[in-house]
């Protein structure tokens, strides 16, 4: 009796929990709430269903709820049993073979942490730094030197504010009103030299040499400088080394699949 009574609770606890992981039951088939978190992650990033704003919940729950009443329908109507579902059925599972099976050869491969660093080092100013910045544009090659010889002149304790002035009076870019401010730029955002010309600076300062874009002849103010720490970026760049060495070693492993399928074809064509 007393065993049959824990047996009973046991079975009771398994209900509840499962009861719990379930959104609704649609014919034979059942909705889990974990359906709900994979689509909704897919679009937005992992969330409990508990978590999920109840108007897309709702969406995602109508959407999924649709597919299994099709699915019913179609369990009803027998079509497992028609000829063209075992051949769909047959190259699904080829594809899920050939899926996995790459999936396993991408586990391992291995990238070398001294490789990270040297990728991350190699691109630190082009990948994973930007700067702020302000600038000066003129049509005239001329102004912007005559102002460049004032601003070299300045304190560096004002040369910010000057900077800005003589922007909204001078500069000819769309943003010189609010002092040539352009904000955080990387390397390669803005038209050559841009760039170039902006990441050779120290913070607080202008450059000195004339250049020009498709926009005019500029003066550039260097703000500061941000980098992101290696920490930051080391599994994106763990990442993205992966998926190189994986295209790599995936075109190596055709080669040699080739060879060895083409040569037992032509072992078995000497055979015959």
């Amino acid at each position: 009796m007393k065993k049959n009574l824990i047996i009973i609770c046991i079975l009771g606890l398994n209900i509840n929990l499962f009861a719990n992981k379930i959104v609704s039951k649609i014919g034979t088939e059942f909705l889990y709430k974990s359906d709900v978190e994979k689509v909704f992650a897919l679009k937005f990033g992992a969330k409990k269903y508990s978590e999920i704003d109840e108007k897309f919940k709702s969406k995602i729950i109508e959407n999924l709820s649709s597919r299994l009443y099709i699915l019913n329908e179609a369990k009803q109507d027998n079509i497992e049993e028609e000829k063209e579902f075992e051949k769909l059925l047959d190259e699904a599972k080829k594809d899920i073979l050939i899926r996995l099976y790459l999936k396993d050869f991408r586990k391992n491969i291995q990238v070398d942490n001294k490789e990270i660093k040297k990728y991350y080092s190699e691109n630190l100013k082009e990948k994973y730094t930007q700067v702020k910045v302000k600038t000066i544009v003129h049509k005239s090659k001329t102004k912007i030197k005559k102002l460049i010889k004032e601003l070299e002149l300045e304190d560096k304790s004002t040369l910010k504010e000057t900077f800005e002035r003589l922007a909204k009076k001078y500069s000819q870019h769309p943003r010189a009103g609010r002092g040539g401010e352009i904000g955080f730029i990387r390397y390669h955002t803005m038209a050559y030299p841009f760039g170039k010309e902006a990441f050779s600076l120290k913070e607080n300062s202008i450059n000195h040499k004339v250049f020009k874009t498709t926009l005019g002849y500029h003066i550039v103010y260097l703000e500061k400088y941000e980098t992101k720490k290696f920490e930051e970026v080391k599994e994106e760049i763990k990442e993205l080394l992966t998926e190189k060495m994986y295209r790599s070693e995936f075109k190596d492993l055709l080669k040699n699949l080739k060879i060895k399928y083409m040569t037992h074809v032509k072992n078995k064509v000497l055979e015959n």
